[in-house]
């Protein structure tokens, strides 16, 4: 990953929870993403399983899979 994509500050905005028969089925993590110069601001929301939600408590570790996650996304990974 180059240094000026980890440079992207990520925040978390929220966390929907998706039902199904009665129990959670999966999480949407919304975001916030800025570049150090202000210059890209974007937001958006990443797909993730009940596991990684679990696996990353706080918003610290929700951002940084969030970032993972877009990342993933831009060099093509799970693009549909």
């Amino acid at each position: 990953m180059s240094e000026q994509i980890q440079a992207l500050d990520f925040r978390v905005t929220g966390v929907d929870f998706s039902y199904g028969n009665g129990d959670i089925s999966g999480v949407r993590v919304r975001f916030s993403v800025t570049d150090p110069t202000g210059e890209i601001n974007a937001n958006g929301r990443v797909s993730a399983s009940m596991e990684e939600y679990a696996a990353n408590p706080g918003l610290s570790a929700l951002a940084e899979l969030a970032k993972q996650k877009f990342i993933g996304r831009l060099d093509g990974e799970g693009a549909e």
